[in-house]
């Protein structure tokens, strides 16, 4: 190619690094973020939204939760019959000075819906399969959170970047209609 050719198709985007990692680490996530918010120390991570899905700050351009509860069980029933998960994105963190965080740290850019799902059956909102969180055994809990759901980390440091990120992983589908289901 001369240096004046335009390549026609672009450069892949960079989603950030992959992770192949289990539920546990949602549930660590998770756990930190709910010690940290019960404490009275300063948090290191705030956001404009003020919500959070498994402790991860939603952007303001997050959309407002919309699963239904039948959604939400539906997808934690997938987890536990061993479906893929498809994967979840957020944003890397990185540290300022005075010790708080940079702008657009720890973002959840993908999968809202999901760990909402998630943080809503950890904190026994509904059953699945007739039983509620709490109401699992240990070795019950130990399987779910060794389920697979693997992670993208970005980090794009520019706000128009990861909004064309969340743009192209959460606006590219066309829901189904009852009437085109299997």
């Amino acid at each position: 190619m001369t240096p004046t050719t335009q390549p026609r198709i672009p450069e892949p985007l960079d989603p950030g690094k992959h992770s192949d990692t289990v539920m546990s680490y949602l549930w660590s996530h998770y756990q930190e973020y709910k010690a940290l918010s019960a404490s009275n120390d300063e948090p290191l991570i705030t956001v404009d939204t003020g919500r959070f899905a498994c402790g991860f700050p939603l952007p303001t351009f997050q959309r407002e939760l919309c699963w239904t509860r039948d959604q939400q069980i539906a997808f934690i029933e997938s987890a536990w019959l061993g479906l893929p998960l498809g994967t979840f994105t957020h944003h890397d963190i990185d540290w300022g000075s005075g010790g708080h965080a940079r702008p657009f740290s720890g973002w959840l850019i993908d999968g809202q819906q999901r760990l909402t799902a998630i943080q809503d059956y950890w904190e026994d909102r509904f059953p699945v399969f007739g039983l509620y969180w709490s109401e699992l055994t240990r070795t019950e809990t130990r399987r779910f959170k060794g389920i697979k759901f693997p992670h993208y980390e970005a980090a794009l440091w520019d706000e128009s970047a990861i909004r064309d990120l969340y743009n192209r992983l959460a606006l590219g589908g066309v829901p189904h209609r009852p009437d085109q289901r299997a």
